[in-house]
């Protein structure tokens, strides 16, 4: 009997616990998971300044660690990729037989630019699954066009007719395809160098120490509502 394999790509939703997403891909009989680092995020903006800074470039990088930690710790692996989705997706899909593609979807224009130039070259089906908000946009009493232009009138009715969906737990394993094993996640200074950045000096004034990860999101949560 042929397996299914999904490849599933992690876009801004590095973790395993409610992850709509990951549950669709595993529903598969195995998946191939992969983060891939876009070029076109460390690029200039319109005014010569890097989009993505050394703080955040290390916050992203400290969040893949952490999932491939996650996934390993589940027995699967992560591939971490360098370059544009659209020209790595394709060869992976090939390279491990995948027949679907799976992701979140996102609702901003670059993204969505970079969704549909995946999806063009992807010679397979792909899988955009909402999971970016709060409220998932199947369960609002209004159709999208028809959102108020003020929170207040919209909390209101959110609150009278919806409910937030319950999470969806961690898999308690990541099956991935024989042979497949992790990627290294760069090293931050290096990373950065690619894009002409350096790592500042750490300053004691800072609010406090923003560390990547759902392990890191979790204690930070923690610490703030319960201790």
């Amino acid at each position: 009997m042929t397996q299914t394999r999904t490849l599933h790509w992690f876009r801004n939703d590095l973790r395993l616990d409610d992850n709509p997403a990951l549950a669709e891909a595993m529903r598969s009989d195995a998946i191939v998971p992969v983060v891939v680092l876009d070029d076109r995020f460390w690029a200039e903006d319109r005014w010569g300044h890097p989009k993505t800074g050394p703080f955040r470039t290390r916050f992203l990088l400290e969040s893949v660690a952490d999932l491939k930690e996650a996934i390993e710790a589940c027995g699967g692996s992560l591939l971490v990729r360098q370059g544009r989705p659209e020209d790595v997706l394709p060869a992976l899909m090939t390279e491990w037989s995948c027949t679907q593609l799976t992701a979140q979807a996102e609702h901003t224009p670059e993204e969505m630019t970079i969704e549909a130039a995946v999806a063009a070259a992807v010679d397979a089906p792909c899988q955009w699954v909402e999971g970016h908000t709060l409220f998932h946009p199947d369960d609002l009493p209004m159709a999208l066009e028809a959102l108020p232009d003020i929170f207040t009138q919209f909390r209101k009715k959110v609150e009278k007719h919806s409910e937030v969906r319950e999470c969806i737990p961690a898999p308690e394993a990541v099956v991935c395809p024989e042979g497949l094993s992790s990627d290294a996640v760069p090293e931050v200074s290096a990373f950065l160098a690619q894009s002409g950045q350096t790592m500042p000096p750490s300053d004691s004034r800072g609010v406090l120490p923003f560390q990547g990860g759902a392990k890191a999101a979790r204690a930070r949560l923690k610490h703030y509502f319960w201790d």
